[in-house]
């Protein structure tokens, strides 16, 4: 089994401002402490979920990856995504990117079969191209390349515009948040540059612009049309759009609404022959299960991937829920293209041990 989205980090690698303050504080080991007395919360099964995430997000990295393993079989393959905090989040980070960084690699390094991490970029960080061509690759530190845009940044950022062709060169598979939510940057103004078309033409722009409200600064700088540009000038990337748009636009989908951000990444899979989502936190909600599983009787079926966004979404709820739901929905067949084929395919592996279905997800006694 290949989990293509899934983290691995410590509270001690994001910023103050990852939390709202009147939820948490931080103690004297640097540690991140749910406050009980918040009414809202605690009248509600969401402080016991938030409890869960907290326990885990102040262990230690082991200890995380050894949680996988409460679910996954000992054969499986995670991918955790690194984000770079550093230019979104106010606050201060008690052990930075280069810790967060060095953690993953000696993680991958103790795990080589088991780990295969991906490598957080910013473009507001300067020696991200040399970062990339030092550590990304199969046989390196980190096996592929992160994108957070939420942080304050666009895809179509000149300065990523080497970091893309490098990796479709070298075929290193990104992995990008496409969800209309999700943890935004805590700045209100930016300083934008992008390429976009006007009038069917691609052009540089930079602007500043100002948001009001943390939804409205996710959907701009998250929105899968701002991979047009970039999959114009690079059609042979291996992207990965995950989320698959978000609960959200899942909503609308559903709702029968036009031109949703599930539409919009559909048509970007349909016309890319190396364009992927994955079902990351969206479908923690089963709701949206019936019009996956006849995605996975179309055309789209080869280029949907398994990803579970754990440890972060224990937050809604029972995580063995969540793999007990896809194995009762889905089929043999359609699990293996979504957790086996697909991930493979994405992220160029050969000579993957054999997974057995029932071997898929690991059920506890």
């Amino acid at each position: 089994m290949i989990d293509v989205h899934c983290h691995i980090f410590s509270f001690k690698n994001v910023p103050d401002s990852f939390f709202p303050v009147i939820f948490t504080k931080r103690d004297k080991n640097g540690d991140e402490v749910l406050l009980p007395y918040i009414p809202i919360i605690k009248e509600t099964n969401i402080y016991d979920r938030f409890s869960k995430f907290f326990d885990i997000g102040n262990s230690s990295y082991e200890n995380i990856l050894d949680g996988f393993f409460r679910y996954y079989s000992k054969n499986s393959i995670i991918t955790p995504l690194l984000i770079d905090w550093t230019y979104g989040l106010k606050g201060e980070i008690k052990e930075d990117f280069y810790s967060q960084f060095a953690s993953l690699a000696n993680l991958k390094m103790s795990h080589p079969n088991v780990v295969k991490p991906f490598l957080g970029i910013d473009p507001r960080r300067d020696e991200i191209l040399e970062l990339v061509k030092k550590h990304v690759g199969s046989t390196k530190e980190f096996y592929g390349v992160k994108l957070y845009p939420p942080m304050g940044f666009l895809p179509s950022d000149p300065k990523l515009m080497p970091i893309y062709e490098y990796c479709e060169a070298n075929s290193i598979p990104i992995t990008t948040h496409c969800s209309s939510t999700g943890i935004a940057s805590s700045y209100k103004k930016f300083h934008i540059e992008g390429f976009r078309f006007i009038d069917n033409v691609e052009k540089l722009f930079k602007e500043d612009i100002k948001f009001r409200f943390t939804s409205e600064s996710v959907g701009y700088f998250c929105s899968p049309s701002n991979w047009k540009v970039v999959l114009n000038k690079f059609p042979n990337l291996y992207l990965n759009l995950a989320h698959f748009g978000g609960e959200n636009e899942w909503k609308k989908y559903m709702n029968n609404d036009k031109n949703t951000w599930v539409d919009k990444i559909i048509n970007l899979i349909l016309k890319y022959p190396n364009v992927y989502t994955d079902i990351s936190y969206t479908f923690t909600y089963r709701q949206f299960f019936p019009m996956l599983k006849k995605m996975m009787s179309s055309p789209l079926k080869n280029k949907i991937l398994y990803g579970s966004d754990f440890y972060v979404s224990v937050i809604e709820g029972q995580f063995y829920s969540f793999l007990n739901n896809l194995l009762i929905d889905f089929s043999e067949g359609e699990l293996e293209l979504m957790a086996v084929k697909n991930p493979s395919n994405f992220l160029k592996m050969e000579n993957l041990p054999s997974f057995k279905f029932n071997e898929i997800f690991k059920f506890m006694n």
